[in-house]
């Protein structure tokens, strides 16, 4: 998902963001519950800068579990190039 408004990446995100994120995580909940089911095994993260493909803001929608190896390393929130929504606003919230 991707706002009209350009936010250039997560590292520029502040507490007026914040309304944006929840807008884009509930409009990717509907997606794929209307696409998957309400299984709730969704993943919504951001790629982190360097880690991002293009400076504009874009939020992955996921549904676990990966079946593709690559695909389960490249969108795992344990490593750095990715973040959750979830940690995402909570960073901004606290950034005025």
């Amino acid at each position: 998902m991707i706002p009209k408004a350009h936010i250039k990446n997560v590292g520029v995100l502040r507490a007026g963001h914040v309304e944006q994120l929840q807008r884009m995580k509930a409009l990717g909940e509907r997606v794929m519950k209307a696409n998957f089911g309400d299984e709730g095994r969704y993943v919504f993260h951001f790629h982190n800068p360097p880690f991002n493909s293009i400076d504009h803001l874009h939020l992955h929608c996921f549904q676990r579990p990966f079946n593709n190896c690559l695909r389960a390393v490249q969108n795992n929130d344990f490593f750095c190039w990715t973040s959750d929504i979830d940690d995402v606003m909570k960073a901004a919230a606290s950034k005025l």
